[in-house]
């Protein structure tokens, strides 16, 4: 038995390999029973079929999630009405030549309506005025305004698919595949716009093909066939009913299904591993979903049974079945709130003796908020907030492959606190200060303009930030107050802290990834920086332009710079540097305020200090100076740079080129917002500014 299993399994794949020849042979044979006739032994297997294929396709709508999972639906339906209507004309030859069309032609006539022409015309006239007037016509409705409709929500559907993928919400093959339902469904609804025509045409044809049978038939019988005008009538009748009902049921049946396709509602609200349901699920699932209304129904027919004359019995039943199914759903709730108990209960007992066999990755970013914020505005904004910060480092500073980050509420987190997390580890433990904003003012001066305000210090610096409260921010506005609202300052201390640790998401697989992006669009470069530059070597020359917040977007120049230098340096630091001139341009532009970039000299004496001070090692160079001198260049810096928050754009460092680096390190742990330039990273069109100088 197993084998006769797998050998019509192999027989099955066969043929669905070959699908086409058998769809291709379908067209050509309907085309042959247009002008061939037809056996009757054949015409009988053709009808079952045509039964067959009709019920089948009833079926599978009820059990299709949603109308686009029977997207070939317009043409099954073109084929199947020509099929039906090339049956028609085999029958009717049949009818008219041999007076003979099958046995469930026969059959329909004399049992289905006890051979009644009268009965027969009544029953194929009320089956065909519900199939054109009732289900055909509303399911052409329908059509038709799904269609509009479907158009109409194009542009929107796209352009929230567009920023969904934006925020990070969906993956690109998740978005690839939603584009592609979307474009499917708009043809599917465009095509059973006029599909529904196939139906409404095949209705009045039946009406037709009977008329002609039954004159057409009994003038035969009378004229040719030489047959009482009684017998002719009575033979013909029976065929011709028999023929209009074999015809009609079928028609009825996928009139039925293309009304359930188009009146299809499917759900994308389904949970994640959920799996689809059908129409007939939630059919139930709906109208048992309130058990109050099946009460009342209950009650109703309750009623009717006690009405005299009624059948009581009938009434009672109903009542009591939709009483039973009312109290099941009163009851269910507090069911399945008992078995979840218990499920949950048995899991925590079992948590202590199973043996775990698998672990789970930390995961890259998270943004930690208490339990009471969660479907809170004050949470929504921060989510916006840092949503688009992530966004800006994505499409600004050309990060390849950069992770989402997660949200999440926990019961642990202090009420009025906020966590970041990169790989599970706390980064950022702030006070939520919604409804504030961080204002480049001193407090004083905020107070004499009649705001609150207060001070703080940054967190992992001496560096203060000036608060004020922000309820209505037009007044900051008008009163010539710059400000930055909260949520936009935790974003930016979140991207900080994100730069600054910026090797746990910039690494070889990132850059690999970017490597291959250039390849596509630059093949020669991409193929002579593979055999040229080492992954791991490129991958650190990324990490330290990402540290400093240089854009790689520009990734033809900087690979090219790379490929340039990489034959006669190997220091990564180096070949940094090597990157940072190529890209002054760049550089400087986003360095600029209004054209004006604002710089901040070291004095001559401290650079020599400094430049006297660095010292070359196997593992790089660091700065050998006294704690002193650290200590003051950092408090005359922190002077300099000032109280403003983030809404205030910081001066640049500039240094000779040789001390750059070591005095990029010296600053960057307190002022890692502070870019340091060298001199020679300063393009001859570039309009500086001196605001102050650090000296000694």
């Amino acid at each position: 038995m197993h084998e006769i299993v797998l050998q019509l399994n192999a027989f099955a794949e066969k043929v669905a390999k070959r699908a086409e020849l058998f769809a291709a042979a379908l067209v050509i044979a309907i085309v042959l029973m247009l002008v061939l006739p037809m056996p009757v032994w054949l015409l009988d297997i053709l009808i079952a079929l045509n039964l067959c294929v009709a019920g089948l396709m009833v079926v599978v709508s009820m059990y299709m999630p949603g109308p686009t999972a029977f997207s070939t639906f317009p043409a099954v339906l073109l084929l199947t009405t020509l099929f039906r209507l090339a049956l028609e004309v085999s029958t009717t030859r049949q009818i008219l030549l041999e007076a003979n069309a099958g046995h469930i032609v026969e059959t329909f006539g004399n049992f289905v309506v006890g051979g009644n022409l009268v009965v027969g015309l009544v029953v194929f006239l009320i089956l065909t005025v519900v199939q054109f007037i009732v289900i055909t016509k509303g399911s052409e409705r329908v059509s038709e305004v799904a269609a509009r409709f479907t158009l109409d929500a194009m542009p929107g559907k796209q352009m929230s698919i567009d920023s969904d993928l934006r925020a990070g919400l969906l993956t690109a093959e998740e978005a690839k595949h939603k584009r592609s339902e979307l474009s499917k469904e708009s043809q599917l609804h465009g095509a059973m716009d006029g599909a529904m025509k196939f139906v409404k045409g095949d209705a009045i044809a039946g009406i037709f093909i009977v008329a002609v049978n039954l004159i057409g038939g009994i003038s035969i019988g009378v004229l040719q066939n030489n047959l009482a005008a009684v017998d002719a009538m009575h033979l013909y009748s029976v065929l011709t009913i028999g023929d209009a009902l074999i015809a009609q049921i079928p028609a009825l049946l996928i009139s039925l299904t293309a009304g359930m396709i188009t009146t299809r509602v499917a759900d994308d609200n389904r949970k994640n591993g959920e799996q689809p349901s059908n129409i007939g699920q939630d059919i139930v699932a709906e109208l048992f979903s309130e058990p109050k209304a099946l009460a009342t129904a209950s009650v109703i027919m309750l009623l009717f049974g006690f009405i005299p004359g009624m059948p009581t019995l009938v009434f009672l039943i109903l009542a009591a079945t939709l009483a039973t199914a009312g109290a099941v759903g009163l009851l269910k709730p507090k069911a399945l709130l008992e078995q979840q108990r218990r499920v949950n209960a048995s899991e925590s007992e079992n948590a202590r003796i199973v043996d775990l066999t698998t672990f789970a990755a930390t995961k890259p970013f998270i943004v930690r908020m208490p339990l009471v914020l969660k479907e809170t505005p004050a949470a929504e904004a921060i989510t916006i907030a840092v949503r688009v910060m992530r966004n800006c480092i994505l499409e600004k500073r050309g990060i390849p492959d950069l992770q989402v980050i997660d949200f999440e509420f926990n019961s642990t987190i202090p009420d009025g606190r906020i966590h970041f997390l990169m790989s599970e580890v706390p980064l950022i433990d702030v006070e939520i200060r919604s409804g504030w904003a961080s204002a480049v003012e001193s407090v004083a001066r905020l107070e004499e303009l009649g705001f609150t305000a207060l001070e703080d210090t940054l967190t992992g610096t001496r560096r203060r930030r000036t608060w004020v409260q922000a309820a209505d921010p037009g007044k900051l506005r008008e009163a010539g107050v710059i400000y930055e609202m909260w949520e936009a300052v935790f974003a930016a201390d979140v991207e900080v802290e994100m730069m600054r640790n910026c090797q746990m998401f910039v690494g070889v697989h990132e850059v690999q990834r970017f490597t291959r992006w250039a390849e596509r669009r630059y093949p020669e470069l991409g193929k002579e920086l593979g055999r040229s530059v080492p992954l791991p070597r490129l991958a650190e020359v990324i990490q330290r332009l990402a540290r400093e917040r240089v854009s790689i977007r520009n990734a033809r120049l900087i690979l090219e710079t790379i490929l340039e230098w990489a034959a006669k340096e190997r220091d990564p630091d180096v070949l940094a540097d090597y990157v940072r001139l190529a890209l002054k341009r760049q550089l400087c532009h986003e360095a600029a305020r209004d054209g004006l970039i604002e710089v901040l000299l070291l004095a001559p004496e401290l650079e020599d200090q400094l430049r006297n001070g660095i010292r070359q090692t196997s593992q790089g160079s660091y700065l050998d100076i006294s704690p002193e001198i650290q200590q003051a260049l950092l408090d005359r810096l922190g002077e300099l740079v000032g109280t403003g928050g983030t809404a205030a754009a910081l001066p640049v460092l500039v240094t000779a080129a040789d001390i750059r680096r070591s005095v990029r390190k010296l600053i960057e742990e307190e002022f890692f917002s502070v870019s340091v330039f060298a001199f020679s990273e300063l393009t001859q069109h570039s309009r500086i500014q001196p605001v102050g100088m650090i000296e000694l």
